[in-house]
């Protein structure tokens, strides 16, 4: 049974609780958005965190190889930290668009390399653990390096909006 003055009396009150909320519809879009940035550069962070973690559990002293995903593991954490200080704030979004484009890079890099070359991967660094167990590791390593380029996209394709 459809009841038009409940239904024009349900609207009403969802417009004053917006209202009293203190935010117009867009706010609130505004404010999921900003939201949805924090989260997105919390998980940047995570996995920055993540890969540099598993770095050092597969060798203790990093080789050439090692230095150079300790650099797309920084890049990647220093965006993701300077991504959440910056969502939400609107100056200092350039500084983070910066470090995303040299952790993009890096990231779909060593990603796709460790991916598909796993095993030269493994050879050029000093694994200070099992052969295999290094390897599982790595592979784990490169889906989290994946994962995390996808996350920042996703960033870069939200974030420029808030300018």
């Amino acid at each position: 049974m459809h009841v038009p003055f409940l239904q024009v009396k349900k609207e009403g009150l969802e417009k004053k609780a917006a209202t009293m909320a203190g935010r117009t519809f867009r706010g609130h879009i505004a404010v999921m958005s900003t939201t949805l940035l924090f989260l997105l550069n919390l998980a940047v962070t995570i996995g920055g965190i993540a890969s540099l973690v598993l770095l050092f559990v597969i060798e203790h002293t990093p080789s050439r190889t090692g230095w150079l995903l300790v650099l797309v593991g920084a890049f990647t954490l220093a965006s993701g930290v300077i991504g959440l200080c910056s969502s939400t704030r609107r100056g200092c979004f350039t500084l983070q668009l910066i470090l995303l484009a040299f952790s993009v890079i890096g990231l779909i890099a060593a990603a796709l390399s460790i991916f598909f070359k796993s095993s030269q991967v493994l050879s050029t660094m000093n694994p200070q653990i099992n052969h295999s167990t290094a390897l599982k590791l790595l592979k784990l390593d490169s889906a989290i390096l994946f994962i995390t380029f996808c996350v920042q996209v996703s960033i870069s394709v939200f974030g420029p909006k808030h300018f």
